[in-house]
């Protein structure tokens, strides 16, 4: 019995070690992960100071309102030079093709 015991109590030791050794791993990694969370933080900080606030520029959601803004004025101008060709095109080919250009 008393070899039992022993037994036990051995066992018993080599689980509480490898317990401590196990939450002293977990003890880092849950450090570095907080590093990690703690410089995330200031990266989201510093993202948010540039794309709200402008960090000395212009924010860029309002730059970005105004190339949206630009880019459908060039569509606008771009379609209005494809309605002028469609409709200068047939006089330009029937002019050409009456001769009367050429008078």
């Amino acid at each position: 019995m008393d070899k039992d015991l022993q037994k036990f109590q051995e066992e018993l030791m080599l689980l509480i070690n490898a317990f401590i050794t196990d939450t002293s791993a977990v003890k880092e990694v849950l450090g570095r992960v907080s590093s990690q969370l703690e410089d995330l933080e200031e990266d989201m900080t510093y993202i948010t100071k540039v794309v709200r606030d402008g960090n000395g520029r212009p924010p860029i959601m309002t730059r970005i309102e105004v190339i949206e803004t630009k880019l459908s004025a060039l569509k606008e101008v771009h379609d209005k030079w494809w309605q002028v060709w469609i409709a200068a095109v047939p006089g330009l080919v029937a002019l050409i093709t009456t001769g009367t250009f050429l008078m």
